[in-house]
């Protein structure tokens, strides 16, 4: 009884309120996987507008927590177990109406993704109680799995699920997606109605990012000697071209920079490719394990430059900015990126970075350039990083809550 009235006293106050929905337990301050929904979370705390963070839990419960409303839908008795999704889905509903809810903001990795079936009887349910739909695809679901050899393209689940995002995309009222050029891309191919697609960078925070950060000792590593560390930290995806540039650098930097020492970080399902050289080439390859997020700003300033490399050949490698660009330049450090159509629209200004076609050869001839010139290269990111307020949170959350509001009070 005391959670419920806790409800009704903060839907008495009379401010706007969103419900952040998940589909599974998250925790706040969340992880790195929850980082967006944190920063939008904040800045609409910071307009005075209510927040709720509402999972699909095992019980019912409420509690009020950095200014947030954390709430929990209990699971259904198992002998309603035919009924329970429905009675489920009416719950969230209710919820949000008795809260007086004016949006729902579901960000795709963590509600149902990929999972149709239960996202849209969710999605529905809510536009037919009048509820808002936010989506935010910070990596949009089907292009994500064709990027990562998951899902064929032109396949009967290609086709089922291209169908399913025409129905979520008609019946969503804003979907944010992570660049201006996948804007265009969802206006041009997806037939998205322009006031309907919101793109932009997520942006960086700058108070982990920056070039003061103290860099993490990586001399038990490297092997305690003054080296040339070329740092490569992230998900262990097919798309990231490690099989193709990766493991071939690991193999043959040795050959061309003497004091070259290439560090790889991270976890994913090409983890293999590494760790199967770590024993012939220790003497210049080491590896650190998955870095957590907090962290990774002090293993990027220990390096002297980084690598981006991407398969430009998806839809989603092309159109996607990658956060590790930004990380790297706010830390003041070069980076060595694989050119897709981001590096000539949301990106074309950005110093510090060097563009190459995502060859192997491509990649080698770049980091042999910023050895011998690196003061050169280092300066760029340098300035870069002087003037990193456009591509900060500071400036590129308030755009995303601005677009949400314009299309909400509509």
């Amino acid at each position: 009884m005391e959670q419920v009235k806790l409800l009704l006293k903060a839907r008495s106050s009379g401010k706007a309120h969103f419900v952040f929905l998940f589909s599974e337990s998250v925790s706040f301050p969340p992880n790195v996987h929850d980082m967006k929904a944190h920063y939008v979370t904040k800045e609409m705390l910071r307009r005075g507008i209510r927040v709720t963070w509402l999972t699909l839990g095992d019980n019912f419960k409420v509690q009020r927590k950095d200014g947030i409303t954390f709430a929990m839908i209990p699971r259904i008795a198992r002998r309603f177990k035919k009924a329970s999704f429905w009675i489920r889905i009416a719950m969230v509903v209710s919820f949000c109406k008795l809260t007086g809810a004016s949006a729902a903001y579901v960000d795709e990795w963590l509600f149902f993704r990929g999972d149709l079936n239960k996202f849209l009887p969710y999605e529905s349910a809510l536009k037919k109680a009048g509820i808002k739909f936010i989506l935010d695809q910070r990596d949009p679901y089907i292009d994500y799995e064709i990027s990562c050899g998951k899902l064929e393209p032109g396949s009967p689940l290609h086709k089922a699920l291209t169908i399913g995002y025409q129905i979520i995309y008609k019946l969503a009222d804003l979907v944010i997606v992570p660049s201006h050029r996948y804007e265009r891309v969802m206006i041009e191919e997806e037939g998205l109605p322009p006031n309907k697609v919101f793109g932009t960078f997520r942006g960086i925070d700058s108070n982990l990012f920056k070039p003061e950060v103290i860099p993490t000792d990586l001399g038990s590593s490297i092997g305690g000697k003054k080296k040339f560390v070329i740092g490569w930290f992230g998900i262990m995806q097919s798309y990231r071209q490690i099989r193709e540039v990766l493991v071939p650098l690991i193999k043959t930097m040795g050959d061309h920079i003497q004091e070259a020492h290439i560090v790889i970080g991270g976890e994913g399902p090409e983890i293999g490719e590494f760790t199967n050289l770590k024993e012939t080439y220790s003497k210049w390859f080491s590896m650190v394990g998955f870095i957590k997020y907090e962290s990774l700003p002090s293993y990027i300033a220990a390096c002297d430059v980084l690598l981006c490399p991407v398969d430009p050949r998806s839809r989603f490698s092309r159109s996607s900015i990658w956060l590790k660009i930004f990380e790297t330049i706010a830390v003041g450090l070069p980076i060595i990126s694989t050119r897709t159509d981001v590096s000539n629209d949301d990106l074309k200004r950005l110093l510090g970075v060097i563009w190459v076609d995502g060859s192997f050869d491509s990649y080698l001839d770049a980091l042999l350039k910023v050895h011998s010139d690196y003061q050169n290269y280092r300066m760029q990111a340098k300035k870069q990083a002087e003037n990193f307020e456009e591509y900060s949170i500071s400036r590129t959350i308030p755009r995303i809550v601005d677009a949400i509001l314009a299309r909400v009070q509509k």
